[in-house]
């Protein structure tokens, strides 16, 4: 398992307009008011690059998080249409996945089947024909998967997450007292504490 997998984030502690704290304002509206110049994020995986910024940025943010719990737990699976495309994956394997629509078409999807020790990371392409199958598309997708300890995709998400947080809570300082944001803080710290236990 020499094969790695990155979120390279390039942040930006640049001044936002302090935007206006109205009732019900919470750290998803900041995602939407942050958006300092060069802000951008980039999946990589031995040769694959998705590079992401404005509304794109924003979903992957929002992906992230859930994601790296549902590794952390082994939850329940919500993609079990996706083992037919991928007969190769141990029985026991659980899938999971990331679409990101905001690419208007031939939607990209990193999908993730995994046990307790090892990660199986796929990148397919929604087809835009009736069916809608997975395909591997020319220039961006791999044929095969990397394999990458369950651990490494949970730190790499964690870390991402931090670095992305501290630049915003120190644009929008008045941030740091929402609910949700310190719940987001709360719920990286034990994905981060699991890390620990678990090497």
């Amino acid at each position: 398992m020499n094969n790695e997998f990155h979120i390279n984030y390039t942040g930006s502690r640049d001044s936002v307009p302090l935007p206006e704290q109205y009732e019900g304002y919470d750290l998803e509206s900041a995602f939407y008011d942050y958006k300092p110049k060069g802000l951008t994020v980039t999946l990589e995986m031995d040769g694959y690059a998705l590079p992401m910024s404005s509304s794109r940025f924003i979903e992957f943010v929002l992906a992230c998080l859930p994601l790296a719990e549902q590794l952390r737990n082994l939850s329940p699976e919500n993609t079990h249409q996706l083992r037919k495309h991928f007969p190769e994956v141990p029985s026991h394997f659980k899938f999971y996945s990331w679409m990101f629509v905001d690419f208007m078409q031939w939607f990209p999807i990193i999908i993730f089947a995994t046990d307790k020790s090892t990660t199986w990371i796929y990148t397919r392409t929604q087809d835009e024909s009736k069916e809608h199958p997975l395909i591997v598309l020319p220039e961006r997708d791999r044929e095969q998967p990397i394999k990458v300890p369950r651990n490494l995709v949970i730190k790499e998400i964690c870390a991402f997450l931090t670095r992305y947080l501290d630049d915003l809570s120190s644009a929008i300082p008045f941030i740091r007292s929402d609910s949700l944001y310190k719940k987001y803080r709360a719920r990286i710290a034990a994905l981060n504490i699991s890390q620990v236990v678990s090497s």
